[in-house]
């Protein structure tokens, strides 16, 4: 009976070790290159150092990869979502089974942004929020500034996985401005900013409907007539002969435009827009030139 208490104790303490060390396994990144890699050499020592470490930082805090790499040209028959995809699977970005992370690869030739996500950053990441980063980075990276313009786009992405964390990714229906969310009954700075233009052009007409009539009212001394001659003083023009001449008719003919068959819309669904690498797995994503 103690032999078996033994026994049964050592394999209960086999298997909680086992269950403990499991999930630090399962949630292990194994990228085969450093989550900066600036080939384009976009920036300086102190810089990169300072990047990658905010990079490391975030995706070991959030057990999600985000990288950047930077190249000077992109190779003859790629785009940039295959070389960006490429990059993540072949060097094995991503943490856990399913790869969770993102990438987002700068060419200086062409001058194109690309942002690869893969397993939760599909879901975290849909096509509004991509836009929302790039919005973000883009005036930084566009003048040149680029750690300035990385920086923002290590500290956006965190801001997305926060807000998707929280419950509800950000996407079409669900956009935030400085952290708080636009919806209706909660108006923003961003809400705001728009609301004035119909509220501007309310007020303009008003204004200007205001002042003509006041400036109509005081023009006691006009009357509406019926016919033109009765616009002419009496005595003032005399005419011995009138006649109507009819000169030339000139007709112009448009054709009727055919209406054009309607194929599938593909906008305002929200989500994240997804395809296949050529390693065969699933990305999500977006590019933008710069």
């Amino acid at each position: 009976m103690f032999m078996n208490r033994k026994i049964c104790s050592a394999v209960l303490f086999i298997l909680l070790c086992f269950f403990t060390i499991l999930p630090a396994f399962a949630a292990e990144s194994h990228a085969q290159l450093p989550r900066l890699v600036d080939e384009a050499q976009l920036l300086d020592k102190d810089e990169a150092a300072s990047l990658l470490e905010k990079l490391n930082e975030i995706s070991t805090r959030r057990e999600f990869d985000l990288a950047v790499i930077t190249v000077e040209y992109i190779e003859d028959g790629y785009t940039a979502r295959d070389y960006a995809d490429d990059i993540y699977d072949y060097y094995e970005f991503g943490f856990g089974p399913d790869r969770d992370g993102a990438l987002l690869l700068i060419s200086m030739d062409p001058r194109e942004m690309y942002l690869s996500t893969s397993g939760y950053g599909i879901q975290a990441f849909t096509d509004a929020g991509i836009d929302y980063v790039f919005d973000a980075l883009q005036p930084d990276i566009s003048d040149g500034h680029y750690y300035d313009g990385l920086i923002t786009f290590a500290d956006t992405c965190e801001e997305l996985l926060s807000i998707a964390e929280a419950g509800e990714p950000m996407d079409t229906g669900n956009m935030y401005v400085a952290g708080e969310p636009i919806r209706e009954g909660n108006i923003s700075a961003g809400t705001l900013s728009i609301l004035w233009i119909p509220a501007s052009l309310i007020f303009g007409l008003f204004a200007a409907f205001s002042i003509t009539g006041i400036m109509k009212s005081q023009l006691k001394t006009v009357a509406f007539k019926n016919t033109a001659s009765d616009y002419v003083r009496s005595g003032s023009m005399k005419l011995n002969q009138s006649r109507d001449m009819f000169l030339y008719r000139h007709v112009t003919m448009t054709p009727k435009p055919q209406a054009r068959p309607q194929g599938p819309s593909h906008h305002g669904h929200g989500g994240s827009s997804i395809h296949t690498s050529s390693s065969g797995r699933s990305h999500g994503g977006g590019g933008r030139r710069f």
